[in-house]
């Protein structure tokens, strides 16, 4: 449906995100960017990342589905440092560091 295209509008192009990952040393400064490029700053002004659609300290739950893009992408473009096995870190361990920087 119409809807649901424009739903994904704020996805952004292969080349620009290869871009960005290859400017961003870590998956929490690369989630912090690309949360500031798909996000107005009006948007994020009183939002926190949870997976709860709720309110909290009168803040309130970010656009799941754009945040999901983010770990998405955050899951491909550093395939090789989860996969690294000097690291040892899991997918769930770096993405809550993301969140926790993108708080």
């Amino acid at each position: 449906s119409f809807h649901q295209e424009d739903e994904y509008e704020f996805r952004i192009q292969n080349n620009e995100l290869e871009s960005m990952r290859k400017s961003c040393y870590s998956p929490t400064i690369f989630s912090t960017k690309l949360l500031m490029r798909i996000f107005s700053q009006d948007e994020l002004l009183d939002v926190y990342i949870s997976s709860l659609n709720q309110k909290q300290n009168n803040k309130y739950s970010i656009d799941e589905i754009r945040l999901n893009y983010i770990k998405d992408m955050v899951r491909k473009y550093y395939v090789n440092y989860f996969n690294n096995q000097n690291k040892k870190k899991s997918f769930d361990y770096v993405w809550n560091a993301c969140t926790r920087a993108i708080n």
